[in-house]
């Protein structure tokens, strides 16, 4: 494993849905750190997935020293007291892949827990946890006092026993949300002596952050092996439906459809985001066939940061049967700076009407108006 796969467009695998997410990146953030230099581990990203199209970063190490939370780059993807770096999947279907968690570095496996459930945090007849939040997990003693702890494995999926000697890369297990896991991810904690160090830029948890970061480049202090950008926000999936889903449908299965019938009753076009701010509009809207617009949705400015959001726009079947041919999902996240509102985050998605009659016509009369779409938040969690 040579680190993770990224892109400034990130397609959606297994969805038809073409991602072109504004990405915030890390810069400059002076003082000493742990770095490349020996002081500490060359780290491999722990996870066999591709930034920004299966998988993102939906937490960061929290650097505010008080009761607060701010993430390396002074943003709120986080929560107060969070100690590692939280690399999630796009939905909950997605543990059936089996998506590899790889040592990040050489080293020697200290401690090894396995058989808990995969089970979403706080849902109804959810286990207790309580001693146990880090779920299906291990520990690897990277020696000269550094440690990489792995947490909220998938059930039965560690292949490596205390003892055994590891190189980086090496797969240890599968991404699950078992423990104190609100979705699907692997919480990856670094720790030098104890203490909690953010592999962004070698830092220790509490350390001052930097309000100017985000210039397009890794931090030259990171300990990590390639390029990890820094995403403050971004969209997790897009897709199309041809039925009213809520947030917890997206959050099992977010892969959209590629077709649907003209018979279908009901056409929607769907977002999923993550880090949204104060301030922020989401715009959303379909197209037809003929590039007319059939739905459309503009949000008020948002009142509060969101840590997860979801957003739709549809139309019912407009009388008989919607017109065949394809229809386009257009999404954009925008945000008031320099000169004005900005798009920070995009999607689109296509789907496919065709005149494959799938259930009985609507009855004269019965002809519905265009919805005019929603929006939800979700606050997510992690351990």
């Amino acid at each position: 494993m040579t680190g993770p796969r990224t892109g400034a467009s990130a397609g959606l695998p297994r969805r038809a849905a073409r991602l072109a997410a504004g990405l915030l990146a890390v810069a400059l953030l002076a003082g000493p750190a742990a770095g490349q230099d020996g002081t500490g581990p060359w780290l491999s990203f722990p996870v066999g997935c591709t930034l920004g199209s299966d998988c993102y970063i939906q937490n960061y190490v929290d650097r505010d020293p008080g009761p607060g939370w701010q993430d390396v780059a002074c943003q709120h993807l986080g929560y107060d007291g969070h100690k590692g770096t939280d690399i999630a999947l796009i939905d909950e279907d997605s543990i059936a892949r089996g998506i590899p968690v790889l040592a990040a570095a050489d080293g020697v496996v200290l401690r090894v827990r396995d058989g808990m459930e995969d089970a979403r945090y706080g849902a109804p007849g959810t286990p207790d946890v309580a001693g146990r939040q880090c779920g299906n997990g291990l520990v690897i003693d990277h020696g000269g006092g550094w440690e990489t702890q792995y947490c909220h494995l998938r059930k039965d999926s560690l292949i490596v026993q205390p003892g055994a000697r590891v190189k980086a890369g090496d797969p240890l297990g599968q991404v699950g949300e078992s423990g104190q896991a609100a979705f699907p991810h692997v919480h990856f904690e670094l720790r030098h002596d104890g203490q909690t160090i953010d592999p962004m830029d070698g830092r220790p948890m509490g350390a001052a952050c930097e309000p100017e970061a985000g210039r397009g480049t890794a931090l030259p202090a990171t300990l990590w092996r390639d390029d990890v950008p820094y995403s403050a926000t971004g969209v997790i999936a897009a897709g199309f439906a041809d039925r009213e889903l809520s947030q917890d449908d997206l959050r099992r299965d977010s892969s959209g459809i590629p077709a649907t019938s003209a018979w279908a009753p009901l056409l929607v076009f769907w977002v999923r985001t993550y880090g949204l701010r104060a301030g922020d509009i989401q715009d959303i809207e379909i197209r037809g066939p003929d590039g007319e617009v059939v739905a459309r949705s503009r949000t008020e400015p948002l009142d509060g940061n969101k840590v997860m959001s979801f957003i739709f726009a549809g139309r019912r079947r407009p009388g008989d049967a919607f017109p065949p041919g394809p229809y386009t999902g257009i999404f954009k996240l925008l945000r008031d700076g320099d000169g004005g509102l900005q798009t920070v985050a995009s999607a689109e998605a296509r789907t496919e009407i065709v005149a494959l009659r799938s259930s009985e016509p609507l009855t004269p009369g019965q002809e519905a108006a265009p919805q005019r779409g929603g929006s939800g938040t979700d606050p997510g969690g992690s351990r």
